[in-house]
């Protein structure tokens, strides 16, 4: 098993806004061998992706704190790199040798006043504003790079709040500034 997976960026990328600008050696200059499996734990393990996705069926983007690095973390993203850590939690859990105790990770955390509150969706003006919140965001989204998305940001967070999705719910964020934090860390997979 490799970090980044190969075929990561096939996963988790789904259009050219999101590695337009970054430096493509991303992908490959640390590369390195995070794992090793026999055949059986490999079965396994394929067994257990096909159960991660029935459960876990979209991406969560958001990391939400308090303040990062020290403050309470809200809402924990559920996006490839998770994906990475919880299948190098799993095969180690069957007997896999993993070989690190850390990796590197890159993540985007809105910093929040409190912990995001859950929207009803059955209400009409909450619908037309998530709506709306998320046809503005996908508007600034088009046509700009991973370097611009602080300028996304900036332009959809309306009277310091954002909107973001879990799972299938929606929730409302009340951010403080600098609003958002990206984090390049060490993160401890154990």
């Amino acid at each position: 098993l490799h970090y980044p997976l190969r075929r990561q960026r096939q996963m988790c990328i789904r259009d050219r806004f999101i590695y337009e600008g970054v430096n493509a050696s991303f992908w490959t200059k640390f590369n390195k061998v995070v794992a090793y499996m026999s055949g059986e734990q490999f079965e396994k393990y394929k067994k257990w992706i096909v159960n991660y996705n029935q459960t876990v069926q979209y991406y969560d983007l958001w990391n939400v704190f308090s303040d990062y690095p020290n403050g309470t973390q809200f809402v924990n993203a559920v996006d490839c790199f998770e994906f990475v850590w919880r299948s190098l939690q799993y095969l180690k859990s069957i007997g896999s040798k993993v070989t690190v105790k850390s990796l590197k990770q890159c993540s985007i955390s809105l910093l929040a006043k409190e912990k995001p509150s859950m929207l009803n969706e059955n209400d009409p003006l909450v619908k037309s504003k998530v709506s709306g919140f998320y046809a503005k965001l996908s508007k600034e989204i088009q046509h700009k790079s991973l370097a611009a998305l602080l300028d996304v940001i900036n332009a959809v967070v309306l009277e310091n709040q954002f909107i973001i999705r879990l799972q299938k719910n929606y929730y409302l964020v009340s951010l403080h500034k600098p609003w958002v934090s990206f984090i390049w860390d060490d993160k401890p997979l154990f």
